[in-house]
């Protein structure tokens, strides 16, 4: 079946996912096991950290509706999953010093990439080390977990609590070596993270090993994120006595792959397990096509790091984006790459580690409708019948939410609560879908009331606001609602809105969150309103009640239409 098969899984707006069964004789021992794995970039950033839990089937969000790079992604999932799956069937193992040592060189090198340009304040610092120093000389019985997506500013107050102001003088009062379990509990899931993203399954004394030698690492980061934060950025000598080894590869004399295979070869074999898309395999076709005969062969044991690094300047000055060298050229190569490597077909990756510099160009960005934009917006609107130009516009920018949220909304998601209007975003029972975490209640704006919505809303009696569930047939899979949102675009797009970095729907988006600034309304109220998370955990136990966001958007200026006319009553849908 299709969803078994390792091609990105595709459900309407949402991002891309990776989806597979996992094999038969692993699922009972892999069952509950969280796996790390570093996703390829996108040209706006760096690679995506993701963990997933395995069960009777391997689930994860690729994070991106880009066709190649979801491609990209999910090839790079699968080659990792082959590597934790292979492990698991060899057994546990016995790791070498080295190996262990660079383990922890990558936890090392993490919390220096999250944190050396904006280290924080000393004494955060100060307090990691405390209690790091602490559990890695055996003083303290138990200690916080450190994740690896930690803030060292949690740790200060409750570092003061258990030590005081003197913390050296405290923790060096305390006997060394007499306990050890705080090694599992402050560095336990650093060592789980490490191990999951270079697919290695250890035994128990190569477990107690890598704590503590992940515990040196991380106090090593610590040590030079406190003299950062004291403006010292000189070079750390802890830093050069990791061994600079790939953990997760296998050592073994130098290249034991199948000799002279091709790009062409390689493309066949990958296409037949992967199955892509029509559009994917013909792009990686063309990359590689560039790629050899820039380097003159198709022999890909052949072509090196430098290879690839001096292509890729040459397609920097043939005019090709550094985004779509990201997204699309490097990340195929990379791909391709590990595919051969999981099908021993070849031991390394040349296109590892190669990017692109520059992100996207300010005139690149997208902007907000304009406040006379947004008044056009509403008087074209105003004058029409069909109910998706008549309500869609208006919805979007009285509500801020996205084209999709709006378009799939039923009659029944139309509700009243604690006796305010409100609109339930939510994904709908014929396969709407929201975006993560976006699922919320949005209180329905006073002129949306006044212009006559509830009526529309109740004629609709039990069905679609927007569609009708039996108007298309056919082999089309999308849902009935992407149909609305690129006709309703190509309809704002022909009345005059031809700015091509003010998008037709989402620009409405823009202007909401730019007008709730400019009028003093909290961040976090239209984050609520909106669907937005700012990454922080607070959020995640921030609840904003109907009331105080039924009067945030009450207050959100309607601009004056050019023509206040009385509206004619819209009509049904066709």
């Amino acid at each position: 079946m299709a969803r078994y098969m390792s091609k990105p899984v595709i459900r309407g707006d949402a991002p891309h996912r990776y989806e597979k069964r996992v094999p038969t004789d692993l699922v009972a021992k892999l069952r509950g096991r969280e796996v790390f794995i570093e996703l390829p970039a996108a040209a706006s950033g760096d690679s995506r950290l993701v963990s997933f839990t395995l069960g009777q089937f391997a689930r994860v969000s690729l994070h991106t509706r880009d066709h190649a790079l979801s491609h990209a992604r999910c090839a790079a999932v699968q080659a990792h999953l082959e590597r934790v799956y292979e492990a698991a069937r060899s057994g546990s193992a016995r790791l070498t010093p080295m190996r262990i040592e660079a383990l922890a060189r990558q936890v090392y090198e993490h919390i220096s990439r999250r944190f050396l340009e904006s280290p924080g304040t000393p004494d955060a610092w100060a307090a990691v080390k405390a209690f790091t120093r602490a559990a890695l000389e055996g003083r303290i019985a138990s200690a916080p977990r450190l994740p690896c997506d930690f803030d060292p500013v949690d740790e200060v107050q409750l570092a003061r609590e258990l030590f005081g102001e003197t913390m050296t003088d405290v923790i060096d009062s305390l006997p060394p070596g007499v306990h050890t379990s705080a090694l599992e509990q402050r560095f336990g899931a650093y060592v789980d993270w490490v191990l999951g993203i270079n697919g290695l399954e250890i035994d128990e004394g190569s477990r107690s090993t890598i704590l503590e030698r992940v515990g040196v690492a991380i106090l090593n980061a610590s040590w030079r994120m406190k003299r950062a934060a004291n403006f010292d950025w000189s070079d750390d000598p802890a830093e050069g006595r990791f061994p600079k080894i790939d953990p997760g590869e296998k050592l073994r004399e130098p290249s034991s792959a199948v000799a002279g295979i091709s790009f062409k070869e390689l493309l066949e074999r990958w296409a037949r397990e992967v199955n892509p898309a029509a559009s994917t395999r013909d792009t990686w076709q063309n990359v590689a096509k560039q790629l050899t005969k820039y380097v003159g062969h198709d022999d890909i044991t052949k072509i090196s790091k430098q290879d690839i690094i001096n292509w890729k300047d040459n397609r920097i000055l043939n005019g090709v984006k550094a985004k779509t060298l990201n997204q699309s050229y490097l990340s195929c190569l990379r791909a391709l790459y590990n595919f051969a490597i999981t099908n021993s077909l070849h031991d390394d990756n040349p296109a590892k580690g190669v990017r692109a510099g520059g992100g996207n160009r300010a005139s690149d960005a997208k902007l907000a409708y304009e406040d006379q934009e947004i008044a056009k917006l509403l008087d074209l609107s105003s004058k029409e019948t069909l109910p998706i130009r008549r309500w869609v516009p208006w919805l979007l920018i009285l509500t801020g939410a996205r084209a999709g949220e709006i378009c799939q909304l039923w009659e029944t998601h139309v509700r009243m609560i604690d006796g305010i209007h409100v609109i339930s975003i939510q994904e709908t029972d014929d396969g709407g879908t929201i975006k993560h975490s976006a699922e919320r209640y949005v209180p329905i704006h006073p002129a949306l009331i006044e212009a006559g919505l509830l009526d529309f809303v109740a004629s609709r009696k039990g069905r679609p606001l927007f569609y009708d569930r039996l108007s298309r047939g056919g082999d089309d899979k999308r849902h009935k609602s992407k149909h609305i949102t690129a006709r309703l675009g190509r309809w704002i797009r022909d009345n005059g809105f031809t700015d091509v970095r003010k998008s037709p729907l989402h620009a409405t988006r823009h202007w909401f969150k730019s007008v709730a600034s400019r009028i003093g309304i909290q961040d976090s109220i239209v984050d609520a309103i909106q669907g937005h998370r700012d990454g922080r955990a607070a959020s995640v136990y921030r609840h904003i009640d109907i009331k105080t966001m039924a009067e945030a958007v009450a207050k959100i200026p309607v601009p004056p239409l050019d023509d206040r006319r009385e509206m004619t009553p819209p009509l049904e849908n066709a």
